[in-house]
């Protein structure tokens, strides 16, 4: 069961590029205890480096600094960079090893991206630590955040305490609680096939099936399982509008292709599809009748739902809904490319069509073969 809804939290959107790493770096130089930070990619460029002497700097003046990066997203990130850290008194891990010894292993992915200071002040969403996100060299990819204050911070904290030893805990300081900082009312829910937990899986599928009105879905890796596939037809059904916002250009071709190959099914049963192509598009939000929103690392398909670390914010509240709302409908569509039937059948030809089949079954049948508890597969 996910964690109740937390009230008195203060939450602000943040778009990627330079207004979040001004968050982030703000967050870090604020930090007066600890300071965790939980992120996919760590990169080895003009942004990581910027962080890390940001780290640095918050160990030299007296702060418990965590840091776990996924072992394969950060795998570019040098031993010497890492042993450098921690010898400025970092504590830095990569988790899910990719060899261990001689041998190989896929493993589990730490895919989500939550950085917290003192809990008193959290960042969390879908944005790794590198140029690309930030827009140094190209147009930053387009991705959201949350900055929050509030009580929701003990739990991001708790959770953030679970990837380091008894000792190390005990370390920690002890805080008291936070005060309420505004009105919102919000919750963290995980996804952990160790844990046994889908929350995020099961939370995307249950607000689908209550939508009274609206769904506004923003997605880089759209490839959802049947029974979210048959919550959305059902919410078409209902009446209720669907619009589903994807990439036009993907830094996954393989999956690009899988997603196209749903394009005909979504168009076919009423839901809007429209292409972003101003930059990549990498960020992850679900908002329902303009009254709730989920946003963090979470991407509806098999690979978030079975085998990856993955943490989202839910929030309840109208007003944060209305501004992430009118973001994703009077900024971003704007800009988007409606696609119709029509136009995806003279844009594809046989041969893409062939490569959207084979990328979505491949897809498919590797996610299937790999989950290494096929009781957890109910679809």
């Amino acid at each position: 069961m996910p964690l109740p809804y937390r009230s008195g939290n203060r939450i602000e959107l943040i778009r990627g590029g330079a207004d979040f790493f001004e968050a982030l770096y703000a967050l870090i130089e604020c930090a007066e205890m600890s300071l965790h930070i939980q992120v996919y990619t760590l990169e080895q460029d003009e942004t990581g480096f910027g962080v890390m002497e940001r780290l640095k700097a918050a160990a030299r003046r007296g702060v418990q600094v965590y840091v776990v990066l996924d072992a394969f997203g950060s795998q570019a990130l040098s031993e010497a960079v890492l042993q450098e850290l921690r010898a400025e008194g970092v504590w830095i891990r990569k988790y899910s090893p990719i060899f261990r010894g001689i041998r190989f292993r896929i493993g589990q992915r730490l895919h989500h991206k939550v950085m917290v200071a003192d809990q008193q002040l959290a960042l969390t969403g879908g944005i790794n630590l590198a140029d690309k996100y930030r827009g140094v060299g190209e147009a930053a990819w387009l991705d959201y955040a949350v900055q929050l204050r509030g009580p929701l911070c003990q739990d991001m904290l708790r959770y953030c305490m679970r990837f380091w030893s008894s000792a190390q805990r005990l370390r920690m300081p002890v805080f008291s609680p936070a005060d309420r900082a505004g009105e919102a009312a919000a919750r963290i829910t995980r996804n952990d096939l160790r844990m046994r937990m889908q929350e995020i899986t099961e939370t995307y599928r249950r607000a689908i099936g209550g939508a009274a009105c609206e769904v506004l879905l923003l997605s880089p890796y759209f490839i959802p399982g049947l029974r979210l596939r048959k919550a959305l037809a059902a919410a078409r059904k209902r009446g209720v509008r669907v619009t589903l916002i994807v990439p036009g250009i993907s830094d996954v071709p393989m999956i690009q292709r899988a997603m196209e190959y749903l394009y005909d099914w979504l168009l076919e049963i009423g839901v809007e599809v429209w292409e972003w192509n101003q930059s990549i598009l990498h960020g992850k939000v679900l908002v329902v009748d303009g009254q709730w929103v989920s946003i963090g690392s979470y991407n509806p398909n098999a690979l978030s739902d079975y085998f990856s670390l993955e943490l989202n914010v839910d929030i309840r509240d109208p007003r944060f809904a209305g501004r992430m709302q009118a973001e994703l409908t009077e900024l971003i569509l704007p800009q988007c490319t409606a696609l119709t039937v029509v136009k995806i059948r003279s844009r594809f030809t046989w041969m893409r069509r062939v490569a959207q089949s084979v990328s979505y079954y491949l897809l498919w049948a590797a996610c299937r073969l790999a989950i290494p508890d096929v009781r957890l597969l109910r679809e």
